[in-house]
């Protein structure tokens, strides 16, 4: 799939799943450190977006919450340990603000509000990457100064609360949340090139 797409940049939702089926949290991150070579042995530049994966609540089976804040948790640190200034990886707070009761329709699955929210994060978190905005992954940014606001731009185009289109100076960004198939499609045109 990464051969025939050639990605220049990689949003990544997962782990669902495997907090829903109990998976431990170390088993989760050596899956996503295998993604991670595998996507980097397909473009050694490749930007990786890792998102914290929503609240969970299907039922009462078990903790959900104690394994979504666990993995949660955990990524930050995977992130700063994993990234390289050829191939860096960014995290992206999709937990923060989401209501697993009114957000989704059954406890796992988001409902149109949730799509809403999850397609804002995502090009909260995409627009400065691709503008070019953020500090170098390894830069520690130094307590005392103070970054100058970055406005970030106003969408060109919202259809139906699930489709997301702006445009950066470099870049036109699309975001779209397609419910029932569970996946995210992003355009992304680098302009003039």
């Amino acid at each position: 799939m990464l051969d025939a797409s050639n990605p220049d940049v990689i949003i990544m939702h997962l782990g669902t799943n495997d907090c829903w089926q109990n998976v431990k949290i170390s088993e989760i991150m050596k899956a996503y450190t295998k993604l991670v070579g595998q996507m980097r042995e397909n473009n050694p530049n490749i930007i990786i977006v890792v998102a914290q994966i929503i609240p969970l609540h299907p039922d009462d089976k078990i903790n959900y919450a104690a394994n979504v804040n666990a993995l949660n948790k955990e990524l930050p640190g995977w992130a700063a340990e994993l990234t390289t200034k050829a191939s860096p990886i960014y995290v992206c707070d999709q937990y923060t603000g989401f209501d697993v009761d009114v957000d989704t329709y059954d406890g796992a699955h988001p409902s149109q509000t949730g799509s809403q929210k999850i397609c804002d994060n995502w090009y909260k978190a995409l627009v400065p990457i691709l503008s070019g905005n953020v500090p170098e992954p390894t830069e520690i940014p130094k307590p005392t100064q103070t970054p100058e606001p970055t406005e970030i731009p106003k969408p060109t185009s919202v259809t139906a609360g699930l489709v997301l289109e702006a445009t950066t100076s470099n870049w036109v960004v699309a975001i779209q949340w397609q419910l029932g198939l569970r996946m995210i499609l992003i355009k992304l045109l680098q302009i003039g090139h």
